[in-house]
């Protein structure tokens, strides 16, 4: 995957997803992810991106960094950023139907303040629009969202570096 931006091996979460992984991952949250998004994983796991923002919905946000795919047991402090583990802790404020067949909202990155760019699968399970999950303003069972990008290619494209001021 071409990124408009350059990211350095050691901001990456390794080891880096298989294709099994990624299909367990799936399974498990009753989903399938775009092709872009399964590209980037398998390139970009857990991209910590230091200084970017993208800006949509009437608002500049900072991005954090991205959640990974990491076997389980992984040995490592990145294992609290995985998608899988974020959902878990999140699921009852990302879901509008608690009897809804997989997850509705997936986190993808985290943004600064406690908000995460997401996957967004209520209203179709191919290919979701990119949307910000809002922490704030959502409830149980009554997420909140801003749109931002009808594909993850399209978002990865809405990204700059911001150089951080001394």
């Amino acid at each position: 995957m071409q990124l408009p931006f350059n990211i350095p091996n050691d901001d990456i979460a390794l080891p880096l997803p298989t294709d099994a992984l990624i299909a367990k991952t799936e399974e498990s949250l009753g989903v399938s992810f775009p092709e872009d998004v399964k590209a980037f994983l398998k390139e970009f796991n857990g991209a910590n991106l230091r200084y970017a923002t993208f800006f949509a919905a009437g608002h500049e946000w900072c991005i954090d960094r991205f959640l990974n795919l990491l076997p389980h047991g992984s040995d490592t402090t990145l294992a609290v950023y995985g998608i899988e583990t974020t959902w878990s802790q999140l699921d009852e404020r990302m879901a509008e139907d608690p009897e809804g067949i997989g997850a509705e909202l997936v986190p993808l990155v985290v943004l600064f303040a406690g908000d995460f760019v997401c996957l967004d699968y209520r209203k179709t399970k191919e290919n979701p629009p990119v949307v910000v999950w809002l922490h704030e303003e959502s409830r149980l069972l009554k997420p909140s969202t801003r749109p931002v990008a009808e594909t993850f290619t399209e978002f990865m494209g809405m990204i700059h570096p911001d150089e951080p001021s001394d």
